[in-house]
């Protein structure tokens, strides 16, 4: 089920209850059937967020933070973060960062990539989508900025997160869409310590872009608590 609860980034300092929001298309279809729900580890303390997930088939997904801080007010806003996540026991090891740098990587907000070149997924790119300072609050009500692209293996996914209908700001449900335009993912990211996954009929994706797109919505749950520290 749906939540009716609208999530809004520490740039904003407060929540929205009981708010209409405009969903990517097919979200809600997807989302009327029972999640798979990847939870916090538990009996595990945690600092800011969990660094330890559990999926229903008894795997665990590790979150390892290499810096997370974020500077808001006066007109400032700085968020600097980078961070990995895996499945326990190996296989496709996402590196995700905030502005990432280095030769042919583009303007972007936030990146994740693999070592082998596998995977890139480039997220409010453009100069449009200013990261940072004054700019960062434009960035954050203009829907076009909340997108991006999860290319894994040439297969390219286009993310799209919901938003308020009125206030247009970004809202913690996500979805991925194939270029056929059918939606491979959703996800409802909005809770600290729950993430619920939508997934259409089995074998629309392989397993491994399966695992992959899994571990990006926990990268993005990662990326979503860092900003709103």
């Amino acid at each position: 089920m749906v939540r009716a609860r609208c999530f809004v980034p520490a740039l904003f300092a407060f929540t929205l209850l009981g708010c209409a929001v405009t969903h990517p298309p097919d979200y809600e279809q997807l989302a009327s059937e029972p999640p798979l729900v990847a939870e916090a580890t538990r009996g595990v303390m945690y600092g800011v967020a969990p660094w330890s997930w559990e999926l229903p088939d008894g795997r665990k997904i590790l979150l390892d933070s290499e810096r997370g801080s974020l500077v808001s007010g006066m007109g400032l806003y700085r968020l600097d973060a980078a961070f990995d996540v895996q499945f326990d026991g190996g296989g496709t090891r996402l590196q995700c960062a905030t502005q990432p740098e280095g030769p042919g990587l583009p303007s972007t907000r936030f990146g994740c990539w693999d070592e082998g070149g596998r995977t890139t997924f480039w997220f409010a790119d453009g100069a449009a989508c200013t990261a940072r300072d004054i700019g960062a609050m434009e960035t954050m009500t203009t829907p076009e900025c909340w997108r991006g692209v999860l290319d894994i293996g040439g297969s390219q996914y286009r993310v799209a997160y919901a938003h308020t209908a009125k206030s247009k700001i970004v809202v913690d449900r996500v979805t991925w869409t194939d270029p056929e335009g059918r939606v491979v993912q959703a996800a409802n990211i909005v809770a600290e310590a729950r993430v619920e996954l939508f997934h259409p009929a089995p074998g629309a994706v392989s397993p491994l872009d399966g695992d992959t797109l899994v571990l990006h919505a926990l990268a993005l749950h990662r990326y979503s608590q860092l900003a709103s520290m």
